[in-house]
């Protein structure tokens, strides 16, 4: 008889591995170091319905030394701390009733990242020079996914999905200059992100109480 994360009522699990693209700080070059990794970084609870299981999902990605360019590479260096925090809700749908299963689902949710760094002025992009950056970012989740996962006892399921991040953010962004005058400045912000997500989840899950 075939194994399946659908014969027991819950799920219970964690994170292994995450990676995926981050989202852009003020005018960030983006490049192939977008794209960042976390192990252990998250959480994930279930409850299993049929073929369809309805979903809990926390992630935190932190990094002491981020650092990108912005404007352009020759413009501005900026390194310092980024965390971000991730809680969304959703479902996924089984496909076929076995041990393998492929699956796919929508995740709505909630994101906020902060970052506190220090920007290097390569050359005279501004007339103020260096500044202490300070960011504070929080906004929307959509995420669609598609998904693989294998259970090889009735307990115990192993999960790996990819999907797109679109994210909808207001951010705010205060720069503190290091000229004469100490100047201060302060823009807000609305945008949209597609921020590609390729495993955006693999865990390894607990099922318990059997339906």
């Amino acid at each position: 008889m075939a194994q399946s994360q659908n014969e027991n009522n819950y799920s219970a699990g964690f994170n292994i591995i995450w990676y995926g693209e981050v989202s852009r700080l003020l005018n960030e070059v983006r490049s192939a170091e977008s794209y960042k990794s976390a192990k252990f970084n998250g959480i994930i609870a279930k409850f299993n319905d049929n073929q369809i299981s309805y979903r809990l999902v926390a992630s935190r990605y932190f990094n002491k030394e981020y650092k990108f360019y912005n404007e352009c590479k020759e413009c501005e260096y900026i390194k310092g701390k980024y965390t971000s925090y991730e809680i969304k809700l959703g479902f996924e749908k089984n496909l076929i009733y076995a041990k393998l299963q492929p699956f796919f689902g929508i995740d709505l949710g909630y994101k906020s990242i902060t970052f506190n760094g220090q920007a290097t002025d390569f050359k005279t992009v501004n007339t103020k020079g260096n500044y202490q950056a300070e960011i504070q970012k929080k906004g929307s989740l959509f995420y669609p996914f598609v998904g693989l996962k294998y259970s090889p006892l009735n307990q115990i399921t192993f999960s790996i999905e990819s999907g797109y991040n679109v994210f909808w953010s207001f951010e705010k962004q205060i720069k503190r200059y290091d000229d004469i005058n100490k100047t201060i400045t302060n823009q807000n912000v609305t945008q949209w992100e597609f921020l590609n997500q390729p495993i955006g989840l693999f865990t390894i899950q607990y099922n318990f109480g059997a339906n």
